[in-house]
């Protein structure tokens, strides 16, 4: 009798401490899950902050990235780089002539254009008499102030020989300008591209094949379109678009315009 009854007392407590160590065995299976839950939370809001904060592109889609692409690709293949020299005379007769040698390092008449201050391409002629390089500039009466632009690039086609020139009363070269607008020419060598030969351009400016842009360049004043690069644009897709103003050298004067570039 004596030994059923501590058997049952033995029994009694092996039951209670199995059960204490069940509890306890899923109160840590349950604080094992809670610390993988919040292991998992913060590993996720890691990658949250890494893809949405640090990533450029939360920012900038892939739209914008082929807008700037497009830019650089006009920028380097379309400006034109010259100098702009504002000449101030006081001169009588048909013509006048001035030195340049210590002003130009050029002295190829194409890479010239000499306009006076109110726009007026004026003819000019390049002479190097003595080893010394002259400029000499049809004089427009009246006007004291010349502009002598220089390039790199063609500006102007030869004048026809002038009379002979004299040296004026006074006459001073001030500061250049430096002026890098777009070439009319080459953004018509572009637009030519463009139009038969579209993906040899877009590897030209490193753009993936699979996107697509259009380009149109404005005058402000004209409202008239220097460029037209166009391609049909599908229904029922994004198109991210930017307006830049921009300047281009056209018919021998640099003229405000508008560059509006759109992508997809």
């Amino acid at each position: 009798m004596g030994f059923a009854h501590n058997q049952h007392k033995i029994n009694s407590h092996l039951l209670t401490y199995m059960c204490k160590a069940s509890k306890m065995y899923k109160k840590k299976k349950a604080i094992g899950h809670l610390e993988m839950i919040t292991s998992f939370l913060i590993f996720g809001g890691f990658l949250f902050f890494l893809l949405f904060y640090l990533n450029p592109l939360k920012h900038q889609s892939i739209s914008n990235v082929i807008l700037d692409a497009v830019k650089a690709g006009i920028d380097d293949n379309a400006t034109l780089y010259m100098v702009k020299v504002p000449l101030t005379v006081s001169a009588t007769g048909s013509c006048f002539q001035v030195p340049i040698d210590e002003v130009f390092s050029n002295t190829d008449p194409k890479k010239f254009l000499v306009q006076t201050n109110i726009g007026d391409t004026v003819p000019f002629t390049i002479t190097e008499p003595s080893g010394k390089h002259y400029m000499n500039i049809e004089n427009k009466n009246g006007i004291e102030i010349y502009y002598v632009y220089s390039s790199a690039e063609d500006l102007s086609s030869p004048f026809p020989p002038l009379p002979a020139c004299s040296p004026p009363g006074k006459y001073s070269f001030t500061n250049p300008l430096v002026y890098t607008p777009y070439s009319e020419a080459k953004l018509n060598y572009l637009q030519q591209k463009y139009k038969i030969d579209y993906n040899g351009l877009k590897d030209q400016f490193k753009i993936p094949r699979a996107y697509d842009f259009v380009v149109n360049i404005t005058d402000i004043s004209t409202k008239q379109a220097i460029v037209e690069m166009k391609v049909s644009k599908p229904a029922n897709i994004e198109i991210r678009a930017t307006e830049i103003p921009v300047e281009v050298w056209t018919n021998n004067n640099i003229v405000n315009a508008i560059m509006n570039i759109q992508a997809w």
